[in-house]
């Protein structure tokens, strides 16, 4: 008896710790116990129906070597450490009508250069304050007006403030989006008028004084998207930009951008992409004339780790200082985006005045590979072999008289999600530059990055 009583309040013990009555039955399932927290977290973070909010912290830590190919010059290795949290609020004041705000504060801790102040950056600014009206019944308009993000397309506009890095992506901005769901079109009108100070429209806390561009920005976006055909997308644009410097190394400029991108799959395993890009008008007192082009065919296997393999052209004109033309591309607000590479962004602003990622002059040929080894993991690494299409460096230290081989460029990287809020990536990349650089410039280029990110 006392063996079988002893049995029946373990029992009944363990199915009060398991969510089970002493009847075998659970009472209090997981799903349950995820509904109950979810729904309690939903309350936190929407109190009453009109506000709502969220927060979120990403931490990461970046290291340099042998940056712009400087091996032997003071600093050229860097490493630090960037804190970002961000804060935001959505009000709904009245039916169809949305007021968000998001703030962010993302100092810098440094390690190496020495002699760099050890907390940088140490300012809160915010990266959103818009409001967003929807029109009434089933009129398919939207209109956002203030600060906002922006991605339209697959590369040419992203980003607003390419000198804070990943910090900030914004747009000052105007944008009316009309979705033809029938139709399967949407049409994105936007006016955008960026400021190079982040201090030009909205207050900075503890302001640094900190430029988020190096020009004052003005343009204007057509963009349209037709998805009607069966596995098919066809994207046009048209974009108008001028530019007025804030620095020396600013741009005045006045830039008409047109473009096509198509995409296909013509089955399950197969995805093709292309895109062509013209840029006319003129730019620091010469007449521009530029083009792009970027291509990609995958192979999905669809195989129980999605294993994904790519084979990847693009084209981005160069200048030759020799003609009275500028045919060098305009990346536009392509500058920020992680599309290329991070170890190569100090490296071609060499090339353009100091200009951080001012992607131009090269052709890319890359192949990649990329597989699911678990659940919420992903595994990615890429190869390209990168060419100059001039040398408008030649005669410079650090560069050859008549190479055009840019080099090899390797990147690994691996996403990870430990939890639904908790997720983050290392990256690795390596540069072996090719005879387009000469002496003092040459060796191995490499960035690492670890990161962490938590959403609250």
């Amino acid at each position: 008896m006392p063996v079988i009583v002893a049995c029946l309040i373990q029992a009944g013990l363990v199915g009060v710790l398991s969510g089970a009555d002493v009847n075998g039955s659970n009472s209090i399932s997981a799903t349950v116990v995820q509904e109950r927290k979810n729904s309690w977290e939903q309350r936190l973070k929407k109190p009453v129906d009109w506000l709502s909010w969220g927060v979120d912290f990403r931490w990461r830590n970046e290291f340099y070597s042998n940056k712009k190919l400087e091996r032997f010059a003071p600093g050229h290795e860097e490493y630090f450490q960037r804190y970002r949290t961000r804060l935001w609020f959505d009000l709904e004041p009245a039916e169809r009508l949305t007021l968000r705000a998001r703030w962010i504060w993302e100092p810098r801790h440094y390690f190496k250069p020495d002699g760099r102040k050890p907390l940088e950056r140490n300012e809160a600014i915010f990266d959103e304050f818009n409001i967003k009206w929807r029109a009434p019944g089933e009129a398919p308009v939207t209109l956002t007006v203030g600060r906002q993000s922006l991605r339209l397309g697959e590369w040419l506009i992203f980003e607003g403030t390419p000198l804070d890095g990943s910090r900030t992506v914004y747009f000052d901005a105007a944008r009316l989006k009309i979705d033809w769901a029938s139709r399967h079109t949407t049409l994105d009108l936007v006016y955008i008028d960026q400021g190079a100070q982040s201090g030009r429209w909205l207050p900075v806390v503890n302001s640094q004084h900190f430029l988020i561009a190096e020009d004052n920005s003005r343009a204007a976006v057509v963009y349209l998207v037709n998805k009607s055909l069966p596995g098919t997308q066809f994207d046009a644009y048209y974009m108008f930009k001028h530019d007025e410097p804030a620095l020396p190394s600013g741009n005045h400029a006045q830039i008409h951008i047109f473009g096509g991108r198509a995409q296909y799959q013509p089955g399950r395993h197969w995805n093709l992409s292309g895109e062509l890009t013209p840029e006319f008008g003129w730019k620091n007192g010469r007449t521009l004339e530029a083009q792009s082009f970027s291509s990609q065919i995958s192979y999905l296997m669809r195989d129980s780790l999605n294993n994904q393999f790519r084979v990847t052209y693009e084209y981005l004109s160069g200048d030759d200082p020799n003609t009275p033309v500028d045919e060098g591309f305009d990346p536009v607000w392509s500058r920020g985006t992680p599309r290329l590479s991070e170890v190569l962004s100090p490296i071609f602003a060499t090339e353009a005045r100091g200009r951080l990622t001012e992607w131009s002059n090269f052709q890319r040929l890359g192949a990649g590979w990329s597989f699911y080894p678990a659940s919420r993991w992903e595994f990615l690494i890429d190869y390209s072999a990168l060419f100059a299409n001039t040398n408008p460096m030649r005669g410079k230290a650090g560069f050859s008289g008549d190479g055009s081989f840019r080099g090899h460029l390797v990147i690994g990287r691996l996403n990870f999600g430990l939890t639904h809020k908790l997720s983050g990536h290392i990256l690795g990349e390596l540069f072996f530059p090719g005879n387009y650089y000469a002496v003092p410039k040459g060796g191995l280029a490499t960035f690492i990055r670890t990161e962490l990110t938590i959403q609250l």
